[in-house]
């Protein structure tokens, strides 16, 4: 079975609620995006917080919190389009992210073009 990707690095948000000024049991960390990736292109950033995935909000408090959410992503077709609500900063920004299938990087060499 094909998984989907959209290059979200997840992480945990506990203790992390006042620095990003949020309520408690809100939102999902984004570490990291990987470099080309969907989430990249879509405009996606390290330090952004993910509210919401398809409408539905996110609560990746908890390390445990973070494997069913990232489970959602990869669950959906490839080339479904995902609804991104999040946080930047003092605002709150929409994206769409579409998937794409997900292979192993591990050992490949890519070219990255501008």
């Amino acid at each position: 079975m094909s998984r989907s990707y959209v290059g979200i690095v997840a992480g945990a948000l506990r203790d992390l609620e006042d620095f990003y000024d949020l309520e408690l049991n809100t939102g999902m960390l984004i570490n990291s995006v990987d470099p080309g990736s969907p989430a990249a292109e879509a405009g996606l950033r390290g330090g952004d917080i993910l509210l919401e995935l398809d409408g539905i909000r996110v609560d990746g408090r908890f390390p445990e919190q973070l494997p069913p959410i990232q489970h959602r992503i990869a669950s959906r077709a490839i080339g479904a389009e995902l609804s991104m609500r999040v946080k930047r900063g003092a605002g709150v920004e929409e994206f769409t992210v579409t998937t794409e299938p997900l292979v192993s990087r591990v050992g490949e060499e890519a070219v990255l073009e501008d």
